[in-house]
């Protein structure tokens, strides 16, 4: 009787952590896409929802007598549960060429937010490098 329970109960454990963990999320060349699919890497993800970016919306938005660089790209929102891209909105960053710093902004503020390699909003450093690797500004 035991041994029943122990593998009914292993079943339904198996079935629910199955189910659980079905995200949208395939790895492709060490990188987390949506549905596999290079074109949209997640930079930020959790258990129930992603950010995606859009890689080939991306544009260098600067001129040459700048002093920044500029680049504009879609994000995405995506809900694993419904498996679909939502809530698109402009990611704005832009890199001081003399220092190298960099900043980003979603399309709804006005405060820029510095790129920091770790810390508070490290996954912010991996999406900028994402898109600069697009454009092959790296």
């Amino acid at each position: 009787m035991i041994k029943r329970i122990s593998v009914i109960l292993s079943c339904f454990l198996l079935l629910f952590c199955s189910y659980a963990l079905a995200a949208p999320l395939e790895v492709v060349n060490g990188l987390h896409c949506w549905n596999g699919d290079m074109n949209y890497p997640y930079w930020s993800h959790g258990n129930k929802m992603g950010m995606v970016i859009d890689v080939s919306s991306a544009e260098i938005l600067n001129n040459e007598d700048s002093k920044w660089s500029s680049i504009c790209v879609f994000q995405y929102t995506v809900h694993f549960n419904e498996n679909r891209l939502a809530e698109k909105e402009y990611l704005y960053f832009k890199e001081d060429k003399s220092t190298g710093q960099a900043y980003y902004k979603y399309g709804y503020e006005n405060e820029w937010h510095p790129v920091r390699p770790n810390g508070p909003g490290y996954y912010m450093n991996d999406a900028y490098y994402m898109v600069k690797s697009f454009l092959g500004q790296v």
